[in-house]
């Protein structure tokens, strides 16, 4: 009875050990093999022990030479890799199974007293060496799989050499291992003899696991290193940006539930435990912009951070909203949300750091507008234009020209130079939309561009344009009257581009000054 059920246990264990060498190789070597093949192959690891336990039941040289080249060719053949590659894993199975073999076998016979001869022939006490033996090679192959494959698959590639060196190894091995097995195996109990194989078994096996550190090993090792090292800059990071932040919030996603909030670097302990999603919410209903709101609670939302996470792996995001202050002023603030996996690959963490960005806004505002008339200046007119063009075909470009300005500075001074085009500058903004771009290219020439798809009065606008700025400035001695020279250009198939449209509108601008000013021109397109 006993016998039956280690050789049931033994058959499922083969099984089971061929089984997860597969899916381990699979993993390994990117390997998309069907579910029957796999079953096909370990059922053939069990079907071949059980032909050789009866046809050499002394499990001779012939025996664990026929085991071993069994295992070879499953793996050689399994795995789709450059030739090296296979060889080298190929033969690593076999020179274990059997170096873990006579270790077992050989303390069994210090156990018992009794040759290798009847230990094989033995049948409950040679199915338990096997059992010991094959539950060994199990736990390598979990050992094995524990390594991450792409740190494995690049060991591999990067060093053929050590993988030379190693499958040369092992086949010196597999000699001592067979010749052993010769010599040994069937002699009579003898405690010189089996001292000296399991010293081999256990130089074998101590040579084994050296290869296999120098070939894997000092990578692995150096990668975990760098790993450590990382983790540790990483949190230094955090920190850094917690202590830099004006708010931190740490959620648990699938709780719901807020683990850590500090703010302005204290610790806001009535908020942890509390729910993520109330908070969020008193943040909507008291103190976020209106125009804000739809967008500030899509990113803010526990099920988008999950999704991003899982689904495009995006680890970290930013949401741009404005808060009221205390003083009823709107301020701009970004929240940076970093969501992460823990290591058990179940719970995910979200942190939000906080940060007022309002001094950023206003720098990048006052980096496009021209500070005196509060326009666009001449780089963010040229972008903005450029932008709308590369994604629509249409719109119309004004250039106009302030007559006579000069002269409103030699005779009143800049000062009041200054005013003049601040006053023509609101002008220009009540003439066009808000949509429109205005924006002042330098001294006293403008540009607008309509985004209008629209077709436009182009002559009513140019006309109000010249009547809005005809304006006369006098004192006790000077008398002087300023106006606009307008050159007009509308988007075609032919002129598309900012180049284009500048230099049509700029020849008409030139034609309006030589028809004595304080009028228009629009552009035509040469045939």
């Amino acid at each position: 009875m006993i016998t039956i059920i280690l050789n049931v246990v033994l058959m499922a264990i083969f099984f089971t050990h061929n089984y997860i060498l597969l899916k381990v190789l699979n993993n390994i070597f990117d390997i998309e093999a069907k579910q029957c093949k796999m079953i096909i192959l370990s059922v053939s690891n069990v079907v071949v022990n059980i032909w050789l336990k009866g046809v050499f039941p002394d499990y001779t040289l012939l025996a664990y030479l026929i085991l071993t080249t069994f295992h070879f060719i499953q793996v050689y053949v399994y795995i789709n890799t450059p030739r090296l590659i296979r060889v080298g894993i190929g033969l690593m199975f076999p020179v274990h199974i059997m170096a873990n073999s006579f270790l077992v076998c050989t303390i069994c016979a210090y156990i018992t007293k009794q040759s290798y001869s009847y230990i094989y022939q033995t049948e409950t006490i040679f199915l338990a060496t096997r059992l010991i033996s094959v539950t060994l090679l199990i736990v390598f192959v979990a050992i094995l799989a524990l390594i991450r494959k792409d740190v494995l698959q690049s060991i591999l590639k990067k060093h053929p050499e050590r993988l030379k060196i190693f499958a040369v190894l092992e086949l010196l091995m597999m000699m001592q291992l067979m010749g052993t097995v010769h010599l040994f195996t069937n002699v009579d109990y003898n405690i010189y003899v089996i001292t000296t194989v399991l010293i081999t078994s256990i130089l074998m096996l101590g040579i084994f696991y050296t290869g296999l550190f120098m070939l894997i090993g000092f990578d692995i090792l150096e990668e975990h290193k760098i790993h450590s090292n990382s983790g540790i800059l990483e949190s230094m990071y955090r920190n850094m940006l917690i202590e830099k932040s004006e708010r931190t919030i740490e959620i648990d996603c699938y709780t719901g539930k807020v683990i850590n909030h500090v703010f302005q670097g204290e610790v806001q302990h009535s908020f942890i435990g509390t729910s993520y999603d109330k908070l969020i919410q008193s943040i909507v209903e008291t103190n976020l912009h209106p125009g804000d709101k739809e967008l500030f609670l899509t990113k803010h939302e526990l099920e988008y951070m999950i999704l991003l996470c899982d689904t495009i792996s995006v680890s970290s995001y930013e949401c741009e909203y404005r808060l009221r202050s205390a003083e009823s002023e709107y301020f701009w603030y970004k929240d940076t949300i970093s969501v992460q996996h823990h290591e058990n690959g179940q719970d995910i963490t979200a942190i939000i750091l906080t940060n007022n960005i309002q001094t950023e806004k206003n720098l990048a505002f006052w980096a496009n507008i021209d500070r005196l008339s509060g326009l666009y200046n001449k780089i963010a007119t040229e972008e903005l234009i450029r932008e709308h063009l590369k994604q629509h075909c249409y719109g119309i470009m004004f250039m106009i020209d302030i007559d006579n300005f000069k002269a409103i500075n030699d005779n009143f001074g800049h000062d009041i130079g200054d005013e003049v085009i601040k006053e023509i500058s609101t002008k220009l903004s009540c003439i066009f939309k808000s949509g429109d771009i205005i924006g002042r290219m330098g001294g006293d020439e403008f540009m607008v561009f309509i985004k209008n798809e629209v077709p436009l009065n182009l002559v009513d606008k140019a006309i109000k344009i010249c009547e809005s700025v005809y304006t006369t400035y006098f004192d006790d001695s000077n008398k002087i009257t300023i106006s606009a020279s307008i050159g007009i250009s509308e988007v075609t198939e032919k002129v598309c581009t900012f180049q284009s449209l500048y230099k049509m509108a700029d020849m008409a601008l030139y034609e309006s000054k030589k028809r004595g000013k304080n009028t228009y021109t629009i552009g035509q397109t040469k045939l």
